[in-house]
């Protein structure tokens, strides 16, 4: 997991910057799309990137962040996470086809096929869950038996795009919007 104290510098893919194989083949299979969508690179210690979409044409949006520590390419949506290679899908190694499955799940996120549901106890936070758009997103919203013993009082339900933002109370296992 990369440490939090160390700042990343904006990757120029110099002699200077080295990073892994691994690195290196995923920034190759990614370059194309993340500069496609303004995507910014940086170059961290001890030689694996970062990159950071936080604008998706002209609006600003919650970023997604892709980054090559650990030999993974995990994907992150601020308070969530995954990694890929994803070991539910067919097993591969090939860097091409586990960028490309990174990038079909950002694709997803910044187009709103899908939405961050992130729990709160007391101001803090308590889990997150990915809710997929369809007719019964408030009842998959309410459905708080995986993190029941936070005690969850209040869901926010973030999109890609900033302005669709929506906050709920929980109550008796009800949402009440606010």
């Amino acid at each position: 997991m990369p440490d939090p104290e160390t700042i990343g510098i904006p990757y120029a893919a110099t002699p200077d910057q080295p990073v892994s194989a691994w690195s290196a083949d995923i920034y190759a299979a990614i370059k194309p799309w993340a500069d496609e969508h303004q995507g910014k690179w940086m170059w961290w210690e001890p030689g694996y990137l970062v990159l950071t979409v936080d604008q998706f044409g002209d609006r600003e949006i919650e970023p997604v962040v892709l980054h090559t520590w650990d030999e993974e390419l995990t994907v992150e949506l601020r308070l969530w996470d995954t990694h890929f290679p994803d070991w539910t899908l067919p097993p591969t190694d090939d860097p091409a086809v586990i960028a490309s499955q990174g990038i079909a799940l950002a694709d997803d996120w910044l187009a709103g096929r899908f939405a961050l549901a992130v729990y709160f106890a007391d101001d803090r936070w308590c889990g997150s869950k990915i809710i997929e758009i369809n007719e019964d997103q408030a009842e998959k919203l309410a459905d708080i038996d995986w993190i029941k013993s936070f005690d969850p009082a209040r869901v926010e339900l973030r999109w890609a795009d900033k302005s669709r933002l929506t906050h709920f109370t929980i109550s008796n296992g009800q949402l009440i919007p606010q």
